[in-house]
């Protein structure tokens, strides 16, 4: 299969944003790894674990974080690709722009149809099921212990 990989920059982040419904303006912003995990979830459905990402990283520890999620599912997909975690979350143009075009190959290679992936609905479902898991993670009003003197009956000491 013959394809041809975008080779500048502003080619490459008019194929992410249009592929994958974002607005990122410079290479080094998808430092944050949310693309990539994306990127990978679109080739290999189920393989990503989209709700353990961080949306709005902007910090290195975020990026990392969201770069171990794909490192992770990376594995489960059985690729020998290494992925440069140290040097990604710095943010540098160069090894962002190069795991990016991997990532642009791989996608090709085994011919994954973007536009049938839905990359906002996917962000969005992914952010509403956050939200559920930390609703649910929030202690009931009912359960936690009442204050000393309140519904007792009797007037603290």
């Amino acid at each position: 299969m013959s394809f041809r990989a975008p080779v500048g920059r502003l080619e490459l982040m008019t194929w992410v944003n249009d592929s994958f419904d974002t607005d990122y303006q410079r290479v080094e912003q998808l430092a944050d790894g949310v693309v990539y995990c994306q990127a990978l979830d679109a080739a290999a459905p189920g393989k990503v674990s989209l709700t353990k990402l961080n949306f709005n990283a902007q910090f290195e520890q975020e990026f990392e974080r969201n770069l171990k999620v794909l490192l992770e599912a990376l594995k489960r997909v059985n690729t020998d690709r290494a992925v440069p975690v140290e040097k990604l979350k710095k943010g540098h143009f160069q090894d962002n722009q190069d795991f990016m075009l991997w990532m642009y190959s791989f996608l090709q290679h085994r011919q994954v149809n973007l536009k049938l992936y839905g990359a906002y609905e996917k962000r969005l479902a992914a952010l509403a099921k956050q939200q559920q898991q930390q609703q649910q993670q929030r202690p009931n009003s009912s359960s936690l212990p009442k204050p000393p003197g309140q519904g007792t009956g009797k007037a603290p000491a």
